[in-house]
């Protein structure tokens, strides 16, 4: 069985699984709140403004020639060796005092803007998760509101503290009833959105808040005291305050959390590691140029901890390609053509192609898209974007004016999308000016029915939507096909692996775990031989109840048709799992946003006869030749 992401990360550093496991045993044994609490720094909102550095030189670019290069150099070196609060006070210096701060203020406000804020790229980010830690309370020091946006997309609504405002606070922590079960988000260095003298920017203003009798002292100490701080994103060796803080509160036995990047170097891993003792804060540390593992390690920590909150956010609960963790297997090939596909230079007029992945429902294609995205174009923007989202976000982007983007779009379901690709292309031409790179994927069921299909063989039209698809195109459709039956017991081997501590079976041996493999392998391949379309997310629960029979003894014994009937109404109920729940009116919902709704009724027929969902729901038969032309031949 291959190895993990997850457990590569874990094992980068000695000492790393240790600190993980601590971290879980201490959620879960402070399930009703308390334990953890996520301290967020601006490592997380990196993918919107970029970290505090780019703050300061975009002061600096601003201020042009008003700057002399010993004050430059000596902003940067300041930036570098303390940290953002005492480059930020060398500026204001340099600007002068009360005029300096309010220049300072007003350009924190324009940098930091909502406007920048891409609701769509946070969907894709570690930070999306970090709501769901802790019963949603988390602490920051950053001034935007990237995490407000994360609460609002995980169907939060927090109380926010800050220094000048600790009501909401100080009711928290004296467990008011109102406000005891309300998550909390506690900005201890102000808002964005607040007046400008409640935030802590100059070295005066975190001296004065930072010595020991203030009031934002005594808040924050017993903030620190309740919980046990939770880092991610903050660069704890340069932030000054933060370390007093911690060093001033520290007691025998009180230990906090972190997770830190860190070069592959074992003497560099041996001094962050001494230097992060010295606060009493045990890291995981990753490797710094992978910046996905810390959504890796956040993700594993709600699957391990139970988190329920993870799976009420997907429309698909635990079988939604987002959640249903396994690495890709049996796609090295399309992965290859992926990245060809990503990195080539186009041969249209600007750097602009595009690319369709076309297959079976449920044959893996949005699961092989969001994973390459994750792990192969993160120096890219990239989206992964389904048919009722489409307008609402070429709305957004088209207003959101970053410059030298390579821009990465993952259209899924496209062939269920009324806009029309005409639409698609209108928003390539607006944000084109924006971008050095444009890559689009378009995933269908079948492109012979897809308006991509219709445009493109329709040698009677010359106009320029034609003329852009055909000549911006990367190559002819590839189908996504199943995996084989190898392949599919490895997914499913991966996804118990990954999942052994959520289901109980923490000590769970690789002996054990292959002990299934006869049993599962006569499962895939007869649903294999009958073409079922589910087989993959059958094979799944096939392999978790074979599992949860043989090593924990569960008597909840299901047979095959039994399987496929559950992920059957599992997937067209949207995780709700019975079609026959009164409460569940699946006809209703907008086609756009499903489009197995369709068959809803034909299926709900099915069942009610005792019948197997059976190759008539996919009857046709496909060629597989590239519908792309020399259009100057025509």
């Amino acid at each position: 069985m291959m190895t993990q992401e997850f457990d590569k990360i874990l094992d980068f550093s000695t000492g790393n699984v240790l600190v993980y496991n601590f971290i879980c045993n201490n959620i879960i044994e402070s399930s009703n709140g308390g334990g953890i609490m996520p301290f967020i720094g601006d490592g997380l909102t990196e993918f919107t403004f970029g970290d505090s550095k780019s703050f300061i030189e975009d002061v600096i670019k601003l201020l042009n020639g008003a700057l002399s290069d010993t004050q430059r150099k000596n902003v940067q070196e300041k930036k570098k060796k303390n940290g953002f609060i005492e480059a930020l006070d060398e500026l204001i210096n340099i600007l002068g005092g009360k005029y300096g701060e309010d220049v300072i203020n007003k350009h924190l406000e324009e940098f930091y803007s909502d406007r920048k804020i891409d609701q769509y790229a946070l969907e894709n980010q570690a930070i999306s998760l970090v709501p769901l830690l802790n019963c949603g309370d988390s602490v920051t020091a950053n001034f935007d509101r990237v995490l407000e946006y994360a609460y609002e997309l995980a169907g939060i609504n927090p109380s926010i503290a800050t220094p000048y405002n600790c009501n909401a606070l100080n009711n928290k922590l004296r467990s008011n009833a109102e406000v005891a079960n309300k998550a909390l988000l506690f900005k201890i260095h102000g808002d964005i959105i607040s007046n400008a003298t409640e935030r802590i920017i100059t070295k005066s203003a975190f001296e004065e808040n930072y010595k020991n009798n203030s009031m934002f002292m005594q808040s924050i100490t017993k903030w620190i005291q309740k919980y046990k701080l939770f880092f991610i994103g903050v660069d704890l060796l340069k932030d000054k305050y933060l370390r007093e803080v911690l060093q001033r509160t520290k007691s025998e036995g009180s230990i906090h959390y972190a997770i830190v990047g860190c070069k592959n170097d074992d003497e560099l891993k041996r001094e962050l590691k001494n230097k992060l003792a010295e606060l009493n804060i045990m890291p995981i540390i990753y490797d710094i140029d992978k910046p996905i593992s810390v959504e890796i390690i956040l993700h594993k920590i709600l699957i391990d901890t139970k988190n329920e909150r993870i799976l009420k956010t997907s429309n698909r609960g635990e079988y939604y390609y987002k959640y249903s963790e396994h690495d890709l297997v049996g796609r090295e090939i399309e992965i290859e053509k992926l990245e060809d596909f990503l990195n080539s230079k186009s041969k249209y007029t600007f750097d602009f192609s595009w690319w369709m992945l076309w297959g079976k429902d449920v044959a893996g294609k949005s699961k092989l898209s969001y994973e390459f995205a994750r792990k192969y174009a993160i120096t890219w923007d990239w989206y992964m974007i389904g048919p009722g989202q489409i307008d609402d976000f070429i709305d957004k982007q088209t207003s959101i004016n970053k410059r030298n983007r390579k821009l990465f779009i993952i259209f899924d379901d496209f062939d269920c999308y009324i806009g029309g690709i005409s639409r698609v292309f209108n928003f390539i031409k607006k944000v084109k000016r924006y971008c050095i790179k444009i890559r689009i994927l378009f995933i269908v069921r079948d492109y012979k029915t897809s308006e991509i299909w219709e445009v493109a063989t329709d040698k009677e039209r010359k106009d320029e939507f034609r003329v852009i698809l055909l000549r911006s195109a990367y190559s002819g459709p590839r189908e996504i096909c199943q995996l084989s039956i190898n392949d599919i017991k490895e997914i499913c081997y991966q996804y118990i692996w990954y999942r052994k501590r959520n289901l109980g079976l923490n000590d769970l041996s690789e002996e054990e775990l292959l002990s299934i493999d006869d049993e599962l392998n006569e499962f895939v391949r007869k649903q294999m031989s009958e073409d079922k379309s589910l087989l993959l997310l059958c094979s799944l629960e096939k392999a978790l109840n074979l599992i949860l029979r043989n090593i924990s003894g569960s008597d909840e014994y299901a047979g095959d048709n039994d399987i496929i009937n559950k992920v059957m109404r599992y997937i067209l109920t949207d995780g709700e799992g019975n079609l026959n729940n009164p409460n569940v009116n699946i006809l209703e919902i907008d086609k756009r946003k499903d489009y197995r709704k369709e068959q809803a009724q034909k299926l709900m027929v099915k069942y009610d006869k005792e019948k197997e969902y059976n190759k008539e729901y996919y009857n046709s038969e496909y060629e597989t030749e590239s519908f792309i032309f020399d259009i100057e031949k025509e």
